[in-house]
């Protein structure tokens, strides 16, 4: 069931249109034959009326449709599987329970699937939703809302919105605000007779459309006032003083509980508000009854609440003193740290809020990475780098910011980090992975002398560190620094320094990490059936080890070198998919992994396809980088196949200027400029450009190669 208050109107104003929409899709799931799910996007501002509009969706469907809910809340992000669990029973929030319960459903008929605030969601429920979006279930209609405002670039549920969004079959829905006509029609279905109109200025005024506003206003004026009185009675002018108005008359227990409940900030377990509030079981329950029924708090949950709109949690922390606040923070704080499975973004955030800064950086140290290891890149950089606030040398807070930074394309933040993180390095083995992170970043921003530079350093320290862990990760570096500066027979030297040592010390991930660099280099040294052999040898040591980002790196090499559109291609972009959504590598499970999408859907004929992932593609990278460049390597391509010439040369111009030419990107480069030349008739040009191809030196087989 959907949560959240019903509204005072009995009927809903000015989204019929919308819900025509919404319905639409159900009728189309019944006799569709499509490949996949129908999906629509709601989105709207705090307030807009999102639920609403879903709760006269769901009430208008036909008996048949099975409907399942879910909806994330605002620490959702910290939780893993906190919104897709909530499809299976009542403590078990698994993906496995998840999608059973889902499979059921779709088995028996035409499904509705919602998930409400996606700008909220965690990352793994992130992937879950996006994996039900690509089934073959032409039955299941999938509806999601979230706030544009809300939206963080790469939060797992922004980077959702944007990737659904520029798919062309996903409908849109954006909800705006209500004019002054349909302000009154809401003012007379509320007060069951038409005000007039100085009411309805008098609301529209203040309340600016939004229907929640409208309702709150409305309810300052208590239950029996007639509608008319609003354009006499002192209306509020703010949704705060709304707020303030419907509450001041609530007794101390009830004020303790809404005040608990604003600063916890998240729906809050029974036991959780007992110590917060400072109330006995009895005393609570009454308390808690009395706001329900007022519709001030509502229970989405067995034994859990929060408000019945997340704009009066805002609304009543802004009315506290700040001792008033910074109590409840601290009981709010010493309640989680109780827990057995802390929430360590919330720890944070209440330790802040009581003015505990100290005890921010210990608590981020543990949770920054668990997250990381988890999968969760983006609250982990979140919690680090308000972690590193307060403590900025703290070398373990560094390294993981750098390391959440990179996974999430974040170049040049990850890179200072990287810098402040080797000078303030205490252990060799630190030493090594802040300059490994240095050099690959310098290279990945395109600055080949500053990654040459580093990875001197790191093969001058090679040869001074004793044996052990340290020195076979150094060596390991090296091997990895100079496959990537495509020197392909001194990375496979470096590696095989790197793998007698892992060999020699019992090192399992150093041996998985040398052969993913060894395996990478090979593609420019032996055959192509060769080069891939160890490349999927490699990335099963990466699995036995587990470590998912050695798994992706070596999937992403491997899809260098195949068929893009045949079996193994797409074997391979599935596997990267589940693989980078496992460790939150956006880099790329989702950049990368729109490129080689754009590859295979070109080698097919597949334009709209290409249109599609070349356009998500170049959202991921600055100017200044190779994978942008090979961004617009690929748009090249597309623009010669749909004849727009011009367009064309100036996307392979882009790419001529951002001096990454490489030797697999040359002959695409060549190739535009022939089919340019042949197009426009310019057979000397033409032939000059032949000529130049032919010239060329032999490159491996590769995925550019081969069709």
């Amino acid at each position: 069931m959907l949560r959240g208050r019903n509204g005072l109107s009995p009927v809903m104003i000015g989204r019929h249109p919308s819900l025509d929409r919404l319905l639409g899709l159900v009728e189309a799931a019944e006799v569709r034959s499509g490949d996949g799910p129908e999906i629509a996007l709601v989105s709207g501002e705090a307030g807009i009326g999102k639920t609403r509009l879903l709760r006269e969706f769901i009430a208008a469907l036909p008996a048949d449709v099975t409907v399942l809910t879910a909806q994330a809340r605002p620490g959702s992000m910290g939780r893993p599987f906190d919104v897709v669990g909530q499809l299976g029973p009542a403590g078990d929030n698994s993906a496995a329970t998840a999608r059973a319960v889902l499979e059921a459903a779709v088995a028996a008929g035409r499904t509705l699937l919602v998930v409400e605030d996606l700008h909220w969601a965690d990352a793994d429920s992130v992937h879950f939703i996006e994996q039900v979006c690509m089934q073959a279930w032409p039955q299941l209609v999938i509806v999601g809302t979230y706030r544009g405002n809300d939206l963080s670039r790469k939060a797992p549920g922004g980077e959702l919105v944007l990737r659904l969004e520029r798919q062309h079959n996903v409908e849109q829905i954006r909800l705006d605000r209500l004019d002054r006509a349909e302000v009154a029609g809401l003012l007379a279905a509320i007060g069951n007779a038409p005000p007039s109109s100085g009411a309805v200025e008098a609301v529209y005024r203040r309340s600016g459309g939004i229907p929640f506003v409208v309702e709150e206003l409305v309810r300052c004026c208590g239950p029996d006032a007639c509608i008319d009185d609003l354009k006499t009675a002192q209306l509020p002018w703010s949704l705060d003083e709304a707020v303030r108005q419907q509450l001041g008359g609530l007794p101390p227990d009830e004020r303790r509980v809404i005040d608990a409940l604003a600063v916890f900030g998240d729906p809050a377990p029974f036991e959780i508000l007992l110590d917060v509030c400072g109330l006995t079981d009895d005393r609570l329950l009454v308390a808690l009854r009395s706001l329900a029924t007022q519709s001030i708090v509502v229970e989405p949950e067995d034994d859990t609440f929060w408000f019945g709109h997340a704009l009066v949690a805002d609304a009543v922390q802004q009315q506290l003193l700040g001792r008033e606040r910074r109590r409840l923070h601290e009981r709010s704080f010493a309640a989680l740290r109780a827990q057995v499975e802390p929430d360590h973004a919330a720890l944070v955030r209440h330790a802040s809020g009581a003015g505990q800064f100290e005890l921010i950086p210990a608590i981020a140290r543990e949770g920054a990475r668990r997250y990381l290891d988890r999968g969760a890149s983006f609250q982990a950089l979140r919690l680090a780098s308000e972690a590193l606030a307060e403590a900025p040398n703290d070398p373990e807070l560094l390294a993981v910011a750098t390391d959440a930074a990179w996974r999430l394309e974040f170049g040049r933040e990850a890179l200072a980090y990287a810098q402040q993180w080797n000078a303030n390095a205490v252990t060799d083995l630190e030493r090594v992975e802040s300059l490994r992170f240095i050099a690959r970043l310098h290279h990945e921003l395109l600055d080949a002398d500053q990654r040459d530079f580093t990875v001197a350093l790191l093969e001058a320290l090679a040869d001074t560190l004793p044996q052990g862990l340290a020195r076979g990760r150094c060596i390991g570096a090296v091997a990895q620094l100079h496959m990537l500066a495509r020197r392909s027979a001194a990375a496979v030297d470096w590696a095989d320094r790197a793998l007698a040592d892992a060999r020699r010390n019992g090192d399992q991930w150093l041996e998985a990490q040398a052969s993913v660099e060894r395996s990478s280099a090979l593609e420019h040294l032996v055959p192509r059936d060769e080069s891939e052999r160890a490349l999927l040898h490699a990335r099963e040591l990466a699995r036995q080890v587990g470590d998912s980002v050695l798994e992706c790196r070596a999937l992403n090499n491997f899809l260098a070198i195949v068929t893009p559109h045949g079996e193994m291609g797409a074997w391979a972009r599935s596997e990267l998919s589940e693989a980078a959504a496992r460790c939150g590598l956006d880099k790329l499970g989702a950049g990368m992994l729109a490129l080689w999408e754009a590859e295979a859907a070109m080698a097919s004929g597949d334009m709209r396809a290409m249109r599609q992932f070349v356009a998500e593609a170049g959202q991921h990278w600055s100017a200044r980088s190779s994978e942008y460049c090979h961004q617009r390597s690929h748009l090249a391509d597309l623009r010669i196949e749909e004849g727009l010439v011009a367009d064309a040369l100036a996307a392979e111009q882009e790419v001529e200027l951002g001096g990454v030419v490489s030797e697999e990107l040359r002959p695409s480069e060549y190739r535009v400029h022939l089919v340019a030349a042949a197009l426009e008739g310019r057979r000397a040009d033409a032939e000059r450009v032949f000529s130049a191809i032919i010239a060329l030196p032999l490159v491996p087989d590769k995925t550019h190669s081969l069709w």
